[in-house]
């Protein structure tokens, strides 16, 4: 039985396109069916709807109940890649910084779990995501430092999803989900992924991997 819900918001894969055929939803629902984590899903197109399910996320009813935001869109170093509905080229996405942003819902995300799936989007100093976690309170906060394979990336995700299900959402927790992914890490030993954890702790713990990337990004 899950412990907890995901909040999830996904970005479009294709701004080119009038149809967007990827989607997460499968993935979620391997997740329902398996007793991992409920979910709620939203697909946003433009930065105003980011911003208006993340208000609408932190109202206290939804947030208690869907204790990880887990967010994934095309990113770059510190931002995530949406188009704006008032630009005048609406199949331009821009860059948007996904900390700044994050800084700004404040306590609302005390407690809490962020993750953001999205290439580089975590490829920043260390002291932004400092900084986050101090203004937010939030328990863990984890991305991907480098170019991520989407089969590879959406593996790692359910794994991740099913270590957060098996544990508390208190500071031990969080050390136990940080040893069991460390494990995992070394199991696969060839990933592509650079993956970056930091989790609230006494000596605010970091976890990361270097790897050289090849394959298919997102």
């Amino acid at each position: 039985m899950s412990k907890y819900n995901i909040f999830c918001i996904e970005g479009s894969w294709d701004y080119t396109q009038v149809s967007d055929t990827i989607s997460l939803i499968p993935i979620l629902n391997i997740l329902a069916d398996g007793g991992i984590a409920g979910s709620i899903h939203h697909k946003s197109h433009t930065v105003q709807e980011l911003q208006y399910l993340l208000e609408r996320w932190r109202t206290s009813d939804i947030r208690d109940k869907y204790r990880v935001l887990y967010i994934t869109a095309h990113g770059l170093p510190g931002s995530l890649m949406f188009a704006d509905s008032k630009s005048s080229n609406i199949m331009k996405p821009i860059n948007i910084p996904i900390f700044d942003l994050l800084e700004t819902m404040e306590t609302s995300l005390s407690g809490k779990i962020i993750y953001i799936s999205a290439c580089q989007s975590f490829n920043v100093n260390k002291k932004i995501i400092d900084n986050l976690i101090e203004k937010t309170n939030c328990l863990a906060v984890i991305g991907f430092k480098n170019n991520i394979d989407w089969v590879e990336s959406m593996l790692f995700d359910i794994a991740m999803f099913d270590i957060i299900n098996k544990n508390t959402f208190t500071l031990t927790g969080m050390d136990k989900i940080l040893d069991s992914i460390k494990i995992f890490i070394e199991l696969l030993k060839g990933t592509t992924l650079w993956i970056f954890i930091m989790l609230k702790s006494e000596d605010q713990k970091i976890f990361f991997t270097d790897r050289t990337h090849k394959g298919i990004s997102r």
